[in-house]
């Protein structure tokens, strides 16, 4: 006897990817809430966090209807085969993206672009590690350029000390 995806007693619902997905949105508003530079208001009279707060409301309004409609109780078909490869890139971005910035503090700009750059194109399919170590300088050398061009320095951290030599 065949199995309906819907009898399925599987935790990967849409309902309880809707409830999940709420109480994320309504956390982040909520920690928003808190921050003060989200109700600065601009030049043009424009609130700095308006867009933020409105689209996660809206994201959370979305994930409620998730959990209110009538295919609630079905499984997404293959949901679990992506979830476990999903799950480890949704996270890794976020780690990646801290360890880019923590690197470029403090060892500077360059040397955390080109480990960040050298990285993304890699896990993106750039192969070899040669290709991808020469497409992440390259990354760093055009943003850093453009940078420098607009008049905005870039933090050069342990590589201005190198340069500079004291």
């Amino acid at each position: 006897m065949e199995r309906h995806p819907s009898d399925d007693k599987s935790i990967f619902t849409n309902r309880n990817i809707g409830i999940v997905l709420t109480l994320l949105c309504l956390a982040a508003v909520f920690y928003y809430w808190q921050q003060d530079w989200v109700f600065q208001r601009l030049r043009d009279r424009f609130l700095l966090g308006l867009l933020t707060l409105v689209s996660l409301f809206w994201i959370a309004g979305c994930a409620v209807l998730l959990t209110l409609d009538r295919h609630r109780r079905q499984v997404m078909t293959g949901l679990r085969q992506v979830f476990s490869p999903l799950i480890v890139v949704i996270l890794a971005i976020p780690v990646c993206a801290y360890g880019f910035f923590a690197a470029s503090l403090w060892a500077g700009f360059p040397i955390g672009m080109v480990l960040f750059a050298t990285l993304g194109t890699y896990v993106l399919g750039l192969r070899p590690w040669v290709s991808a170590l020469a497409s992440g300088v390259a990354i760093a050398a055009v943003v850093y350029t453009l940078f420098w061009l607009i008049g905005e320095p870039l933090p050069l951290g342990r590589l201005d000390t190198l340069i500079r030599g004291s």
